[in-house]
């Protein structure tokens, strides 16, 4: 009798503890739509875009954005850029929160949906051919700095890079392949390391010069950890690395 009290007791607590900490799905899925208008007016650019993306889990995620912004080349392989961008359900740590749910008290997230957030954000991106590989294979280093001007301590790094491929037909693009890699680092806490990481592959057809319609696929890594709030509150402490496998379309339309 006693140790199936101290069994259920031990079961009691686990159940318990576990229920605190935030849903860790491997598999969770993430779907993502972009439009975008761009323009090349000699070394001068610009970029209209509107995101769209549904993520599923527990509390599934509808999140958007509208980003504008303008990009100088600065000299034929390097790109300079700012843009400014609204955005709608952006999960963060804090918003793994004690709150009243169904009429009981519980950990659960932040439903950020109707939540914006404005961001500025200032990019470098140099350009080069691979001609090893192919005069048409070409290697970009994207480098941003992302300013969250609606929270003050959400500012974050990410390198991009990547590798795309083109293949012609009568000297123009018809399909350019692509691999890509994002790694976010935040600037505002000690963590070493990337707190999210993607890896990505995917084509572009050229309909013509002006339409370009795309397709990718990949995976997405994110490293959830508690805030001070959680720990002073339950006295534990977790980090948990959560996976979301993406697809998405995008539609560029490119003015001249």
């Amino acid at each position: 009798m006693i140790k199936t009290i101290f069994f259920m007791s031990i079961v009691l607590v686990t159940a318990s503890i576990a229920a605190t900490l935030p849903t860790d799905i491997k598999n969770e899925g993430s779907t993502w739509g972009t439009f975008r208008i761009l323009g090349h007016y000699g070394v001068h650019g610009t970029i209209i875009e509107y995101n769209e993306s549904g993520r599923y889990d527990v509390q599934p995620i509808h999140a958007r954005s509208f980003k504008v912004g303008y990009r100088y080349r600065l000299i034929p392989n390097l790109k300079l850029g700012a843009l400014v961008s609204k955005r709608y359900g952006v999960r963060h740590s804090e918003d793994w929160t004690w709150q009243l749910h169904n009429g009981s008290w519980s950990w659960q997230w932040k439903n950020k949906n109707s939540t914006s957030e404005d961001h500025i954000e200032l990019e470098a991106s140099p350009r080069f051919k691979i001609p090893f590989i192919s005069d048409h294979t070409i290697f970009e280093f994207r480098t941003i700095y992302d300013h969250n001007l609606s929270l003050s301590d959400k500012d974050e790094l990410v390198l991009r890079p990547g590798v795309t491929h083109h293949f012609l037909s009568g000297g123009l693009p018809l399909l350019s392949l692509f691999a890509k890699s994002d790694f976010w680092f935040s600037l505002n806490d000690s963590s070493e390391g990337p707190y999210q990481s993607w890896a990505y592959i995917g084509a572009i057809y050229h309909i013509d010069a002006t339409l370009k319609l795309g397709f990718y696929t990949g995976q997405r890594k994110t490293t959830w950890k508690n805030t001070v709030a959680f720990r002073n509150k339950t006295n534990q402490t977790y980090s948990i690395e959560q996976t979301t496998w993406m697809t998405g379309l995008f539609l560029n339309i490119h003015s001249y």
